[in-house]
């Protein structure tokens, strides 16, 4: 079992958490400061991505930062870099998504607090920055706590508009969402309900984490071993982690099934007779990961 989806979910969910940690406390602080008119206006727009479905949010995300972007276009032509079909693409998309949830949560815990301290704060003399820090945000720790797990369990779940910039590449863009999708249609069913368990068990310790907030530091301990688990396991190399035998009965096995080493993974002996045109064009699908290697026809 490749747990290189548990451990790229657990990586574009924790980093989208904290940019949406930061931006949603600091929003939900000076909109609660504005007019009641324009407060309105601004809790519609940033609320929107909440209620819009998250194919919708991927396609303007897709036409935003893609190669012919707005966005997209200038970093790749300076920068070289795409922002989309990568590992870091659906941190935009996770962002944006669980956004809501983090504002929507912390303004309501910034609204029903006692303003009285506030003014009793500044006739002491208090910088607006001290009374922030030091009084709004503990007595608002239950609430910005909350919302913090919202986002990451939310996060950690998006699948819409993650596939929309990400696709699916095996051990490059793969997370626990669009790895159940394809083991479906692989028909490999067994091991798309192991990726529904773990989803589910980690869903389940996120969401206790809201009533018991001292699992929260043992969530973060397990995220730690697992990513670092899962890269000691990459760079020691799969040559180390199996014995000779082990490999050696493997290799046989696959080729009595007819399958053989190309440069791209697995593929079909058959593909070394097809014409040139062909085989590029099928190992480029599975490279794609429009299907995997063996299947792609």
């Amino acid at each position: 079992m490749d747990w290189f989806p548990l451990y790229n979910s657990l990586r574009i969910a924790g980093i989208s958490t904290v940019i949406t940690f930061f931006t949603g406390i600091f929003a939900a602080y000076y909109i609660s400061k504005l007019p009641k008119f324009t407060k309105g206006v601004l809790d519609c727009v940033l609320t929107l991505p909440m209620v819009l479905p998250p194919t919708v949010v991927g396609f303007f995300l897709l036409m935003t930062i893609g190669p012919l972007g707005p966005v997209g276009a200038p970093v790749l032509e300076i920068f070289g870099v795409r922002l989309t079909m990568t590992w870091y693409s659906a941190i935009f998309a996770t962002a944006i998504v669980s956004f809501p949830l983090m504002y929507r949560t912390v303004r309501g815990a910034f609204d029903g607090f006692d303003h009285n301290l506030i003014y009793s704060a500044q006739t002491l003399g208090l910088s607006n920055t001290y009374i922030f820090w030091r009084v709004m945000v503990p007595n608002c720790k239950d609430g910005i706590l909350a919302a913090t797990v919202l986002a990451f369990a939310r996060a950690l779940g998006e699948y819409g508009a993650t596939t929309m910039v990400t696709g699916y590449i095996p051990r490059r863009t793969a997370t626990i969402s669009t790895t159940v999708y394809q083991l479906w249609r692989e028909g490999n069913e067994a091991l798309a309900y192991k990726w529904v368990f773990v989803n589910l068990a980690i869903s389940f310790v996120v969401l206790v984490a809201v009533i018991v907030p001292i699992i929260i530091p043992v969530i973060i301990v397990v995220i730690i071993v697992v990513i670092g688990v899962w890269r000691r396991g990459r760079h020691r190399g799969w040559h180390r982690c199996r014995s000779r035998s082990w490999r050696r009965s493997w290799r046989r096995r696959r080729a009595r099934r007819g399958y053989g080493y190309g440069d791209h993974g697995v593929i079909r002996r058959a593909d070394h007779g097809e014409g040139p045109v062909a085989l590029l064009e099928r190992r480029e699908r599975a490279v794609l990961g429009l299907a995997p290697p063996f299947l792609a026809a």
